[in-house]
């Protein structure tokens, strides 16, 4: 802008090679040196972790379905993306895990367990790396719904199953094992760690007795092998149960808190920590469930050995009910591995629950006193009187010294398990 001769300002015309050059030149510097961070990291991106993610079409999980050919599973969810927006996500925020550039292919191998909706299979990735030995994870094929992958998402805590990644399929599809044998048709697949180390049924079948034919009390009161027996197996039940009722406590801290709904010896897995012991580390969130306005508990769930009573029958009209359901299943998962027995059902055997007469005097050795009151508190008929899930935790069988059968019982160093079991 300049002054005319009569006083007026006037426009002049504006070179932005000028301006750019002279008057901004920050700007362009900081600009090129942008555009060129940018180029930098998409050819880095591209070279080590593949395509961006919007150029990224392919799926990151093969499994072998009825056709000969491996066929890729579209719409797979995953915890990482991929493409440059990870290596900047990574670079952020330390993202965890695996972040995922190629395909991934994945073997079924056998079946691990099965239910009303679907199956647990092994499953072992399919390298071309000769050296390195091949990774193998747990998969639950199911109908349902997505509910129990994103609660499992939501859930860190080390006596609980890792989350690996989640799948949804437009429509069902019929998946076969590595040697051509049908597995079944389902729809969803949650993939987690593999613990390959049973579960603590069992561990409990080990050491169980026939329900008819348990030790009398006055048997395992005096010195011997079966006292014996019966005190360090006690060590071991209580640590277990100490893992149970921390891991049911950080459920029931979520907001809203998360109601597991099917508490029992065989949905806890048995995991090696750091300290080479057995960890426990539950599995199975079908039932699991966080209520919400217009979205009640009241719906059937659980089993027939540890449901609690005010949880409808298949066949009672829906009723609502509240978290203190885990309290009462807990306490039964308690008597169960503290009296350790079980009975034939169908010619399986399977843990039992203990009639009350013959603990709640207190006078069995197989359950201490402080035990006892513990599992009469968690089973109070009135769910308002069982108390917390962090309370029970916390309950002085776990966090006190006591003595029992002439052994000194310390209290349960629950941070030192939890260091040892993190992955």
């Amino acid at each position: 802008m300049e002054l005319s001769a009569d006083g007026r300002h006037t426009l002049q015309p504006l070179h932005s090679e000028c301006f750019l050059t002279q008057d901004q030149r920050g700007l362009l510097i900081s600009s090129a040196t942008l555009a060129f961070v940018c180029v930098v990291l998409t050819i880095v991106s591209y070279i080590f972790y593949g395509t961006p993610t919007g150029q990224q079409d392919g799926a990151l999980l093969q499994l072998r379905t009825e056709s000969n050919h491996i066929e890729p599973l579209q719409s797979l969810c995953v915890l990482a993306p991929r493409g440059l927006s990870s290596l900047l996500l990574d670079s952020a925020v330390g993202t965890p895990g695996k972040i995922y550039g190629e395909e991934e292919s994945f073997a079924i191998e056998r079946e691990l367990g099965a239910g009303q909706f679907g199956k647990v299979v092994q499953v072992r990735q399919v390298s071309h790396d000769l050296v390195q030995a091949p990774r193998r994870y747990a998969i639950k094929l199911h109908r349902g719904s997505i509910n129990e992958a994103r609660i499992l998402a939501s859930i860190n805590h080390p006596f609980c199953v890792l989350l690996r990644c989640y799948f949804e399929m437009s429509s069902e599809r019929t998946f076969v094992y590595e040697d051509g044998s049908r597995v079944g048709r389902f729809k969803m697949g949650i993939m987690m760690e593999l613990c390959s180390s049973g579960t603590l049924q069992d561990l409990l079948a080990t050491c169980w007795c026939e329900h008819g034919s348990a030790h009398p009390r006055a048997a395992l009161q005096h010195d011997g092998p079966l006292k014996t027996a019966c005190l360090e197996r006690l060590v071991l039940w209580r640590r277990l149960a100490a893992e149970l009722a921390d891991v049911l406590a950080c459920l029931h801290g979520h907001k809203p808190p998360i109601v597991y709904r099917d508490l029992k010896p065989d949905n806890v897995l048995m995991r090696l920590g750091h300290d080479q012991q057995l960890h426990a580390c539950l599995t199975d969130f079908g039932y699991a469930k966080q209520p919400s306005f217009g979205d009640e508990l009241e719906s059937v769930a659980g089993n027939w050995l540890t449901v609690a009573p005010e949880v409808p029958r298949p066949w009672e009209q829906p009723r609502p009910y509240t978290q203190f359901v885990d309290n009462w299943s807990l306490g039964l998962t308690l008597l169960c591995m503290l009296w350790c027995t079980y009975r034939t059902r169908d010619d399986d055997k399977i843990p039992t629950v203990q009639e009350a007469e013959l603990w709640e005097d207190e006078g069995d050795p197989r359950i201490p006193p402080c035990a006892a009151r513990l599992i009469k508190t968690l089973t109070q008929v009135n769910p308002m009187e069982r108390g917390t899930m962090r309370e029970a935790s916390e309950d002085c069988f776990f966090t006190a010294s006591f003595m029992h059968l002439g052994k000194e019982f310390e209290p349960v160093q629950i941070q030192a398990l939890l260091d040892a079991a993190k992955r």
